[in-house]
């Protein structure tokens, strides 16, 4: 079911890695569970939900019936169970302007449902009433034995005017079906039942071309990822189309299929190591660095937003190695992304100029005006920044929202142009400054935590972290600083831009996949 609606993502205090990271799809298949899920997002549920041409087609006939005088009416949804009966019936006031759905729970007897229908009156204010018969989609045989009395005592109601309503019952049982309309057809003809269907229509439901964008967007709106991050590409769901006969069938497929590739995850994580991959993009101009890390991020917590990533390894015409690779790995190249919980984050850069500053070597600090500075604000800057908040979230501190610090000097930005001019020969330099500027800062706030600065260590085999936190046993916070500039230093280009950083992710990424052997 879904529209394309971009809900927040709420602040979280830590889990478990693997729990936090590779969490289980939910894909609901009854309208009861998606309207408790909907809810639970800040989503209107009926925004999640597909057109039916045919059905609303269909219901269309009916209010006209009771536009041109002809009275109440009363009509089966005959369909499979999980082909959406009910969801389309809750969500019609969506697509029909003045619709007012009633809804009749199983312990109701109907031999009241005229007097139930006269109680909505004020409720309905004016709108077109659509009473909808639900939760017996199997009768029960006293609903079978019954249906003679209470389609009489429906019958008068139905020819006045405050029985101008649809009445909609939802069934899979066609035997039961056949029974009770061929009742109501005998007690009342076409006072009861239109002509022309004898008050049974045929649900289908949406089409099948449509069940994984249905199931995409779901997933999407309800926990902020689409199914890519639960390693279910289209590719791969293209397997189950022709074996589903409803889309319930076929949420039921895609939820195996992910519960598989988690629990397959999560087993080579649990042997070798959790990391957590967040890039940490350093620049000269606030604004450039904010877009470009929010062209790539999706959230309130930065994760990389796998549309924009995946664009990029699907463009034929990216012949780079690391695009060729990412290939091989494309069915699961969004749960991939997902298990290593990519990122990007914006350091400004009086963070950079301040770690510089205070935790430096000469060879960095060498074009610095201002050779050295007092930790306390170096630290205050990084407690200003979304990484160091997210990274508390990690380590399961409260974490107040981060806020930008104030109007940045000329002199800073002058600074940081001056030391991002070393990056291409002594980046590692400039990674231990900002590295002990973290580890410094988290021994201020009273966490004893280990930080690995630019050595080969037992986080990864194969792989020099940049900046390793450890957070757990096997569970690391893998921080990988790049420094750039809008302004293009000796190369003249902006390297802040969305097209560099998007190669230095995914090529930074396919190392620990590769290291991981993921």
């Amino acid at each position: 079911m879904g529209r394309t609606l971009c809900s927040g993502m709420p602040k979280r205090k830590g889990k478990k890695l693997t729990e936090s990271i590779l969490s289980p799809l939910q894909l609901p298949r009854r309208w009861e569970v998606l309207t408790d899920r909907a809810e639970e997002a800040g989503v209107d549920p009926s925004d999640l939900v597909e057109r039916a041409p045919l059905a609303e087609a269909r219901i269309d006939q009916l209010l006209s019936r009771i536009q041109s005088g002809s009275g109440g009416v009363f009509e089966i949804l005959l369909g499979k169970s999980g082909s959406g009966k009910t969801t389309f019936v809750k969500s019609l006031p969506r697509f029909f302007d003045n619709i007012f759905v009633i809804s009749i729970d199983p312990g109701v007897d109907l031999n009241d449902l005229p007097q139930i229908i006269k109680r909505s009156d004020q409720e309905a204010k004016g709108k077109h009433k659509l009473v909808l018969i639900e939760k017996r989609d199997n009768p029960r045989q006293a609903d079978i034995d019954g249906s003679r009395d209470y389609f009489i005592s429906w019958l008068d109601f139905l020819r006045e005017s405050e029985g101008n309503v649809v009445i909609l019952w939802t069934m899979t049982d066609p035997n039961a079906a056949k029974e009770i309309a061929e009742t109501a057809w005998d007690v009342g003809r076409d006072s009861i039942c239109a002509h022309d269907s004898r008050g049974v229509f045929s649900f289908e439901g949406v089409g099948k071309s449509k069940y994984y964008d249905i199931a995409d967007n779901t997933a999407l709106n309800l926990s902020g990822d689409g199914l890519e991050a639960y390693g279910v590409s289209r590719e791969v769901a293209a397997a189950f189309i022709d074996k589903s006969e409803t889309i319930s069938d076929f949420f039921q497929e895609v939820i195996s299929a992910s519960a598989a590739s988690t629990t397959h995850f999560r087993s080579l994580i649990r042997e070798r190591g959790q990391p957590r991959l967040w890039v940490l993009l350093h620049g000269d101009d606030r604004s450039a660095i904010g877009h470009t890390v929010g062209s790539l991020t999706q959230g309130s917590h930065w994760q990389v937003d796998l549309s924009r990533i995946l664009d990029t390894i699907d463009d034929n015409h990216n012949t780079a190695t690391y695009a060729k690779e990412w290939r091989k790995r494309r069915a699961n190249a969004g749960q991939l992304l997902r298990a290593l919980d990519a990122r990007v984050f914006a350091i400004p850069p009086n963070v950079s100029v301040h770690a510089v500053r205070c935790f430096g070597d000469g060879v960095v600090k060498g074009p610095l005006k201002n050779k050295s500075g007092a930790k306390a604000p170096a630290a205050a800057s990084l407690r200003s920044t979304p990484v160091y908040k997210e990274l508390l979230i990690v380590l399961g501190k409260e974490a107040s929202p981060s806020k930008a610090s104030g109007k940045i000097a000329d002199a800073t930005i002058e600074e940081y142009k001056a030391i991002q001019a070393l990056a291409r020969n002594n980046d590692e330099k400039l990674n231990q400054a900002i590295g002990k500027l973290f580890e410094y800062t988290l021994q201020e706030d009273g966490l004893d935590v280990e930080v690995s600065i630019e050595k080969r260590s037992d986080l990864i085999s194969g792989i020099q972290v940049d900046i390793g936190i450890r957070v757990g046993q096997a569970e690391f916070v893998c921080l990988e600083p790049t420094w750039r500039s809008k302004s293009g230093g000796d190369s003249g280009q902006n390297t802040l831009s969305e097209g560099h950083i998007k190669p230095y992710l995914l090529d930074k990424a396919l190392k620990y996949i590769a290291a991981m052997d993921l």
